[in-house]
């Protein structure tokens, strides 16, 4: 009688620690959706130019707008701002967020730092002028408003 109750008990604690786990996928998007929403200030936009993968010192931009901005359900608002949709999306194991604004696409942007506290993002347009083709480097830092 022992060795059935040993046994029933052996299955029993068995059988209770199986659980239906989470993809990683699933858990990345919602931990990366959960970190995104919420109320933020732009405190740093900085554009920078490449030629031939050397930086252009002479060619670049560093605006500290404290901006606020809120994200949330789908959309970016900021004061006075129209307010723009956003999708979040991941490809080859990177974050990105794609911002429309009025049906228009204003860019996907890869989510390059995000934490409770801060994020960051990074969008890069290829172009041409009289020096040749340039890469131009948008990065927006963001630190979470209290």
């Amino acid at each position: 009688m022992r060795r059935i109750l040993a046994y029933f008990l052996c299955l029993c604690l068995l059988t209770s620690f199986t659980s239906c786990d989470m993809e990683d996928d699933e858990l990345s998007e919602l931990v990366t959706a959960n970190f995104v929403e919420g109320n933020w200030i732009l405190t740093d936009l900085i554009y920078e130019e490449y030629y031939d993968g050397q930086l252009d010192t002479g060619n670049g931009e560093h605006e500290t707008p404290n901006a606020p901005v809120t994200m949330a359900n789908g959309k970016l608002m900021s004061p006075g701002e129209t307010t723009a949709d956003y999708v979040l999306t991941e490809v080859d194991g990177k974050d990105y967020i794609v911002i429309t604004e009025e049906g228009k696409d204003k860019g996907t942007f890869e989510i390059t730092k995000l934490t409770t506290e801060e994020m960051e993002w990074v969008i890069e347009k290829m172009g041409e002028s009289t020096r040749g083709t340039y890469k131009g480097v948008s990065t927006y830092k963001f630190t979470r408003a209290e």
